[in-house]
């Protein structure tokens, strides 16, 4: 009799063992698995800022590349003007004008023609077209002067704005007075606010 209840209090000493390993294993299993979700997520986190970090990098090399494209096809045309070999050319519209730096941003923001090479002929358009493919330079975006005259009546109007703001146009300052029909015709009567709030109330 002795013999049967020490066996079976050495098999119930073995289960409470048993029951409290596979407890513990249980506990450790739970923080493995813990551990092993915060590193997945580490790992997509790494994964979206690699991601992000070669798209920032593709878009730097293709803002680089379309700038030194762009370099060169000015280049070209400024060299076709100064040697007189296409007449009629002004030159890019950002150079022929200027504005205080406190409008720079909004100037940039309202007129993306800066960029555009102003002729005074679509003749003259047509060469550098012409030039820029036969040198497989690029492509460029031509104001042409003489396709802007019937902006000429509403240029010269005396325009009332909201609060007496000013319009961008008035702020450019030019050497060449035929240059103000190329902005006018790129800007219009946009007018720049003050303040956000000003903004608010003349919109």
């Amino acid at each position: 009799m002795n013999d049967i209840l020490e066996r079976i209090q050495t098999k119930s000493t073995s289960i409470t063992y048993i029951a409290s390993d596979l407890a513990k294993n249980k506990l450790e299993a739970l923080e493995a698995l813990k551990v092993e979700q915060e590193c997945i997520k580490e790992q997509e986190a790494t994964a979206l800022l690699e991601q992000a970090s070669r798209q920032k990098v593709t878009e730097l090399m293709s803002l680089m590349e379309s700038e030194k494209s762009q370099g060169s096809v000015l280049k070209a045309i400024l060299q076709a003007k100064e040697s007189n070999r296409i007449e009629g050319i002004y030159g890019r519209m950002g150079d022929l004008g200027a504005i205080d730096a406190k409008y720079d941003v909004a100037i940039s923001t309202a007129c993306p023609g800066l960029e555009y090479i102003v002729v005074q002929t679509t003749a003259a358009a047509q060469a550098c077209v012409e030039l820029l493919r036969r040198k497989n330079l690029g492509v460029a975006t031509f104001m042409i002067l003489e396709k802007q005259v019937d902006h000429l009546r509403r240029m010269k109007e005396k325009v009332s704005t909201p609060e007496g703001v000013p319009r961008l146009f008035d702020l450019i300052k030019v050497q060449d007075e035929r240059m103000k029909l190329a902005f006018f015709a790129a800007l219009g009567n946009t007018v720049v606010a003050k303040d956000i709030d000003q903004w608010r109330r003349i919109c």
